[in-house]
């Protein structure tokens, strides 16, 4: 289960799958070229540190170049749109004359058994009882 060493990059293998986790390489001019590149005071490679291929965008013989501090839109948070009110308060209150029934729900209760009085005088043989 590697996990990579550069500095704030949270890749690991059981998380990112897709990725790939190169060792260091053994040649020491190639090796000092990726400590360079990665930024990582008094760090020393053992034979389990690993970088992820997400900071090889060239391959691997490149060496890495990509990472969180030189990606542009690395860390640009967008904020998420701001959900639509429902309309429904202000339909009631223009219905009902300023207070609507949805702002008190007694009168939202005495106004559906208004409504349904109203359908069970045109149809006799359906009755409904509500009790307050």
């Amino acid at each position: 289960m590697p996990q990579c060493c550069v500095p704030m990059c949270t890749n690991r293998s059981e998380l990112n799958p897709e990725l790939s986790f190169y060792r260091f390489p053994a040649d020491d001019k190639e090796k000092k070229h990726w400590l360079q590149a990665i930024r990582r005071k008094d760090f020393t490679p053992t034979c389990n540190s690993r970088v992820c291929s997400w900071h090889f965008p060239d391959g691997k013989s490149a060496g890495p170049s990509k990472f969180k501090w030189n990606e542009k839109n690395s860390f640009i948070y967008t904020v998420p749109e701001k959900r639509k009110k429902r309309k429904l308060k202000k339909l009631a209150k223009d219905i009902y004359g300023g207070q609507g029934p949805l702002d008190n729900p007694l009168m939202l209760l005495a106004s559906v058994a208004a409504s349904v009085q109203e359908d069970t005088r045109s149809s006799p043989t359906s009755s409904v009882s509500f009790e307050i």
